[in-house]
């Protein structure tokens, strides 16, 4: 059976060209239909990104389209069912969009430091908002209350001292902490990565993601030892 990439390159041919190749590998090609309508439909919604991954090798236009090969059938007989190594289709791609890791639930033991957004809503006399950022010193200003160093404090930690301080310095007011938009950290990926170097990731990404982003793993690498 054909990839998805390669059903969404089957997509971009003339009908005659779809129907034939549809039926040259088993594809009904009333599916071609839906597939076409399901395009369509998709396409009037907002623009929203999500991960796209492309085969490796697939070369891409000055616009960061993908370029269809001329032969598509020599492409698609080439992903018959191969042997192939337990593990390496999780990363066979090539991003071109990577969706981090903003929306998550932050954990209890989330450790704070520069670039943080804290979101910090105070009710009761007034009501106010603040987004506020963690600056290079690891502090925040909240209007009215001043500095609180945060940077290095638990998630749950720095929800307990901006609670503390407004219950004893801001009378009449209490307070809900959350988290706002997380900062990025650098990593550098070494070794028989797909694409080595340094790679800007969500502080809340994993090394499954960090290596997501680099493409994967070379075609000589091992599974069993990454770290």
């Amino acid at each position: 059976m054909p990839s998805q990439a390669q059903i969404e390159q089957l997509k971009k041919l003339p009908r005659a060209q779809q129907e034939a190749l549809a039926r040259q590998y088993g594809v009904d090609p009333s599916m071609l239909d839906n597939l076409n309508g399901s395009s369509s439909r998709s396409s009037s919604k907002s623009q929203q990104r999500e991960d796209v991954v492309f085969p490796r090798g697939t070369r891409f236009d000055e616009n960061g389209d993908p370029i269809i090969p001329e032969d598509l059938e020599e492409q698609f007989s080439h992903s018959e069912d191969k042997l192939k190594a337990f593990g390496y289709d999780l990363f066979a791609g090539e991003p071109k969009t990577f969706a981090p890791t903003s929306f998550a639930p932050v954990p209890s033991s989330y450790i704070m430091g520069v670039g943080d957004t804290v979101k910090i809503q105070l009710f009761g006399k007034e009501s106010r908002t603040h987004d506020l950022t963690v600056d290079r010193e690891g502090k925040i200003v909240i209007p009215d209350l001043g500095e609180l160093t945060v940077a290095g404090l638990s998630y749950t930690l720095m929800q307990e001292l901006i609670q503390s301080q407004v219950s004893k310095r801001l009378i009449g007011f209490k307070v809900a902490v959350s988290m706002g938009e997380l900062r990025s950290i650098q990593v550098f990926i070494a070794g028989e990565a797909y694409k080595p170097g340094s790679y800007t990731v969500s502080s809340l990404s994993t090394i499954s993601q960090a290596l997501y982003v680099a493409g994967g793993v070379s075609d000589i690498a091992s599974l069993r030892s990454i770290r």
